[in-house]
């Protein structure tokens, strides 16, 4: 998981590009359902600034990374416009039983003055947003109440997912890196700590096939880029060409980055171990099937 910086402002005037009546729109419907109680329409308008968060995130899953296809090639259809905080009816998530902490109770009417607000949007897979996500939002504290925006809902309630767009939360990288091709929590006491072990847990991060093959897929690439670049015996255009080549794969727009990032990082302070979790990364891909 990677940060997507933008200030409040410019992701509005991108929502404005994309759909100059969408805010209008929204806020009668906002108002609607604070003069309600709760979130009810029949025709969903969310789904029009789609294309403004897909851009943003570079086509990546905002919660595990995965690339997913872009919006002039029929990408619309593999992305998810996902509600941060549920709209309606949060409910205990099931996967907190393995933690001793407390996960909040239950809100049936969930956070409905957000359903359009722009800070509670994230481009998803379609596997993090159903089978995941779904209705559950884990909370230490009490929930907040109704017209709470939701930087100040950060700072009340102490979420423990992280919200990686924009900068009203904790830079992901601050609480999640990679072991290898294990996601684990980037501190190992406090806060952080415990937000690191839920968001893996919640986004199944070590436990999905699909996402363990993809980091040993780029970590068997990126090991072969980091034996030609500290090879003396390699031409200076070889390695210039390699060099190149695991630039590109820290950037924002590539697939699981910050994966790749933790162990360039690793590979700098401790290239003995950064080598056997690569090995360990190339021996999971010759075991499957």
């Amino acid at each position: 998981m990677i940060r997507y910086p933008i200030a409040f402002a410019a992701l509005e005037a991108l929502v404005d590009a994309e759909s100059p009546t969408w805010r209008g729109k929204a806020k009668v419907r906002t108002d609607g359902f604070v003069a309600a109680g709760k979130y009810e329409e029949s025709s969903p308008i969310w789904s029009d600034v789609k294309p403004v968060f897909m851009k943003l995130q570079h086509n990546k899953c905002a919660y595990c990374e995965r690339m997913l296809a872009a919006g002039d090639h029929g990408g619309a259809i593999e992305h998810d416009l996902e509600h941060f905080r549920p709209k309606s009816s949060v409910v205990d998530w099931p996967g907190a039983t393995d933690f001793t902490f407390p996960m909040g109770a239950p809100c049936p009417p969930g956070y409905f003055w957000l359903a359009y607000h722009l800070q509670n949007y994230a481009a998803s897979c379609k596997k993090c947003n159903s089978p995941l996500k779904k209705n559950y939002f884990p909370v230490p504290t009490a929930r907040g109440g109704a017209t709470t925006d939701p930087k100040s809902l950060n700072e009340s309630e102490k979420p423990f997912l992280v919200h990686p767009i924009g900068d009203i939360d904790d830079d992901p990288r601050e609480v999640i890196r990679f072991l290898g091709i294990t996601a684990i929590p980037a501190r190992k006491t406090g806060p952080r700590r415990r937000r690191g072990d839920v968001t893996i847990a919640f986004f199944a991060l070590n436990n999905r096939e699909e996402l363990r093959r993809e980091r040993a897929e780029l970590l068997d690439s990126l090991g072969h880029h980091l034996e030609t670049i500290n090879d003396p015996t390699t031409s200076e255009l070889r390695k210039s060409r390699a060099k190149a080549t695991v630039e590109r794969m820290l950037k924002p727009q590539a697939r699981h980055s910050s994966c790749v990032r933790s162990m360039v990082d690793l590979y700098v302070a401790n290239p003995v171990q950064a080598q056997e979790l690569i090995d360990q990364a190339r021996a999971f891909l010759d075991s499957l099937p």
